[in-house]
């Protein structure tokens, strides 16, 4: 009865230290929020992504100069799934820009890149497993070969790490500084 009083009260305190944070953010962050927003886009009610820095185009990110032009972003991704996801693959994200002639360029997500900038800020580790509830801010980086700053579109299609079949596709238009 002992072991039970005491695994009980380790229960408590360790749901106590991680929910009163978790509970303090519902209330300021508005992806969180059950309001309308027309920044936030969902996937089946199970995910929902906003792109919450503003896109940029450039050469230098994550403390790296490119030879190329980098696209930026900060996205931050609520995950409500019941089943876990074992990480997002790279091919989850894609930026696509339409040139005036209506022809469109993809651009894939630049994995590397990514990944250091977002251990450089301390984000989370796009492989890990995505478990309800998750929320997730992560930096994108795409090479790009235009300054062109119109019509881009963040492509959001979560893929399982390993997978090969998206769970749902999210077209996000971007507003590129």
């Amino acid at each position: 009865m002992t072991k039970n009083i005491l695994k009980s009260i380790l229960f408590l305190s360790i749901f106590l230290m991680v929910s009163i944070p978790a509970f303090a953010q519902l209330k300021t962050d508005p992806i969180l929020l059950d309001e309308p927003n027309d920044k936030i886009f969902d996937c089946k009610n199970d995910i929902f992504i906003e792109v919450s820095t503003q896109a940029a185009i450039g050469k230098q990110t994550a403390s790296r100069t490119a030879e190329d032009q980098y696209l930026f972003m900060t996205v931050k991704i609520l995950y409500l799934a019941e089943q876990p996801m074992a990480g997002l693959d790279k091919a989850s994200f894609l930026a696509v820009h339409t040139a005036e002639d209506g022809s469109s360029k993809e651009y894939p997500l630049n994995f590397a890149v990514s990944m250091i900038a977002n251990r450089t800020k301390g984000n989370i580790n796009m492989a890990k497993t995505l478990k309800l509830p998750a929320y997730w801010t992560l930096d994108l980086v795409f090479n790009v070969d235009t300054t062109d700053k119109s019509n881009w579109t963040l492509v959001f299609s979560p893929v399982e790490r390993g997978g090969n079949e998206p769970y749902c596709r999210i077209d996000v238009p971007l507003a590129v500084k």
